[in-house]
């Protein structure tokens, strides 16, 4: 148990990739919904095209002045990247009352990397007070720091009332346009199906840069699926990216690399299956091999889009993982932070 004070003051150090948003930036999102009433401080770039390194400094440089002028109060670190282990170490010598919550996965290159690695675990041990995980895979993954697991969040908007299965129609991706998303994969897979005489819309939801953008057009050009792969653009609206949900049959997130993904929980909430490969916590929480592929295995992306196509999915199992993932936009993760003695309990 925390033996500081428990405040009502919350010191954020977390990236803000405003062009193309990833998990890390909506779970802080979340998170900041979740602190009405608490006194949040966040320095955020210092403008949109700020290049990496030097928000990244501005950020460093505005938490630790954030630190002198409210001594004592926690300094929550979202950790998604190697620079997030280092600001820990920048942190340190000002404050003794740092937390982290890990974004992170076996899979990450820092992780896999064991020169990376070892002076990580040794950053996250001795410079934070708590190491927060959401998933046990990082629990498994970061057992040097004694990580203490904490609920990860959606937005409250998944929670509400979702319509029924008989009115969808195709599937949806949501997420940053990027290689490492299996964005690639997820079209070659469109083409098998394409081929093997399944036609059903796929609806492309987030952003990515311009050359990983024009990349993908291309390819959805080349394989004739134009008329049936639209990307859509970035959805910034909770409530809008709950609709996508809502008018699917099947989501699709073929991943290389993640921890828990939000999408798997956002679309179960909305009582959408949805189709995730074997990294992070994923299949533990979904738990159903027809759902559950390798990364980069085109062949069984499409064998899982047909099996929710043609509702070979259990009812009764997506009601259930409904159920769960509903409890991840209940706030839960405030009467964690709270029992770790980082918040003071508000009344």
């Amino acid at each position: 148990m925390n033996t500081m004070k428990p405040s009502r003051t919350v010191i954020l150090f977390s990236r803000e990739n405003r062009h193309a948003p990833g998990g890390v930036e909506l779970f802080n999102r979340n998170l900041r919904s979740l602190l009405d009433g608490y006194r949040v401080i966040h320095v955020q770039e210092a403008s949109p095209d700020q290049p990496t390194k030097a928000a990244y400094l501005h950020r460093l440089r505005g938490t630790i002045q954030a630190i002198r002028e409210n001594p004592g109060a926690p300094v929550l670190v979202q950790y998604g990247s190697f620079l997030d282990v280092l600001a820990i170490a920048a942190l340190r010598p000002f404050s003794d009352n740092i937390y982290a919550i890990a974004h992170c996965s076996e899979s990450w290159k820092h992780v896999t990397s064991p020169l990376m690695f070892a002076p990580t675990g040794q950053i996250l041990k001795r410079g934070l007070r708590r190491l927060f995980v959401l998933a046990q895979n990082q629990a498994d993954v970061f057992a040097v720091a004694r990580p203490h697991r904490i609920h990860t969040i959606i937005h409250p908007a998944y929670d509400a009332p979702a319509p029924a299965q008989a009115n969808r129609r195709g599937f949806v991706y949501v997420g940053r346009l990027v290689a490492e998303k299996g964005v690639l994969d997820l079209v070659d897979a469109w083409a098998l199906l394409h081929r093997e005489g399944f036609r059903a819309p796929l609806d492309l939801y987030g952003t990515g840069d311009a050359a990983f953008l024009e990349e993908l057009k291309a390819k959805i050009a080349a394989l004739g699926l134009s008329e049936d792969i639209v990307l859509r653009g970035r959805l910034a609206d909770p409530a809008a990216i709950a609709a996508a949900y809502d008018g699917a049959e099947g989501v699709v997130y073929p991943s290389y690399v993640d921890a828990f993904p939000l999408v798997i929980l956002e679309s179960f909430a909305r009582g959408t299956p949805c189709v995730i490969t074997t990294v992070g916590e994923g299949p533990r929480f979904v738990d159903c091999p027809a759902l559950t592929v390798t990364p980069g295995d085109v062949p069984a992306i499409a064998q899982a889009v047909r099996a929710i196509a043609d509702r070979r999915i259990p009812a009764e199992l997506i009601a259930d993982r409904q159920e769960k993932a509903r409890e991840y936009a209940r706030g839960r993760i405030i009467d964690d932070l709270v029992a770790e003695g980082v918040l003071e309990k508000m009344a």
